[in-house]
């Protein structure tokens, strides 16, 4: 390790540290433009928390019914009426995709939504944490950044699906696991999306901090260096403590406007509509065989 690498080192940590102390001064001192600042920043934020997990309700439902599979007794698995209830079933997944959300949406404008803080709180909090702090944490960097090995395995794992499927479908007979394979692709395949779609939001997350100019200027450090790949474990501190902080004051302290409750069912409807739009015509193949 250089000097200059050393000394550039420290001279960011120091940084971090007399940020993360204006930080707590900001926060000690809150004003009235403070808050109508951060309203607007934490709406974004909630929309893009929100999006993405209606973006994942696909991929939710899809693993809780591999775990449903999994339990279905063998000498059921062969016969040929399971081929129509799983298909009856998908057609309920794609409605109920839609319709739930759509069903809160319209709770909304009927006033008889009800959220509260703490959902809020916690919703925003886990999306965070799971989302970003902790790839970041894990892998020094954040998911969805595939390589051409990564490509090429892909290409290679489509044509393994379709073998595996065919055998199980036209010689074992186990339809349950041939749409256990199908299952299993979509949710990847989902699940890559839905990373790659944060991996994008991340400049708005930290963005959402501008309200907060020392937490701003944390997350501008912290990208510099991310693409730089010098990552250390104080970048992470200082990065989890001016997230969290800069998030989840505003919350915690001032009143929740009305219109989060809309951004909060808007978003999470708007990410179902377009992961169904996205995946829709796959699973339709799959209801047609």
């Amino acid at each position: 390790m250089s000097l200059r690498f050393l000394e550039e080192n420290i001279l960011i940590y120091c940084t971090y540290v007399l940020m993360l102390g204006l930080i707590a001064s900001i926060m000690l001192y809150a004003s009235y433009v403070l808050l109508v600042t951060a309203e607007f920043m934490l709406g974004i934020i909630i929309f893009i928390s929100r999006f993405l997990s209606g973006f994942g309700f696909l991929s939710l439902v899809f693993m809780g019914l591999l775990l449903v599979f999994r339990y279905v007794p063998k000498n059921y698995r062969k016969r040929k009426s399971i081929l129509m209830a799983v298909r009856l079933l998908l057609v309920l997944v794609l409605m109920i995709s839609i319709l739930l959300p759509l069903l809160s949406l319209l709770q909304v404008f009927l006033g008889v939504a009800n959220y509260s803080r703490l959902s809020i709180t916690i919703g925003v909090l886990s999306f965070v944490v799971t989302m970003y702090l902790v790839p970041l944490w894990r892998e020094k960097e954040l998911p969805g950044n595939r390589g051409i090995a990564e490509r090429i395995k892909e290409q290679f794992g489509r044509i393994s699906r379709k073998i595996k499927k065919g055998y199980y479908y036209y010689f074992s007979r186990d339809y349950l696991r041939a749409f256990s394979i199908d299952f299993i692709y979509l949710k990847t395949q989902i699940d890559a999306k839905r990373i790659s779609l944060g991996r994008l939001f991340f400049p708005l997350i930290i963005l959402a901090m501008l309200y907060c100019p020392p937490a701003l200027i944390v997350g501008i450090i912290y990208i510099l260096r991310l693409r730089k790949n010098i990552l250390g474990i104080i970048d992470n501190v200082a990065i989890s403590v001016a997230l969290i902080a800069s998030l989840m004051f505003p919350l915690i302290m001032f009143p929740i406007p009305n219109y989060f409750i809309l951004v909060w069912n808007t978003a999470y409807f708007l990410g179902s509509v377009t992961v169904a739009i996205m995946f829709g015509p796959a699973v339709i193949d799959l209801i047609c065989g």
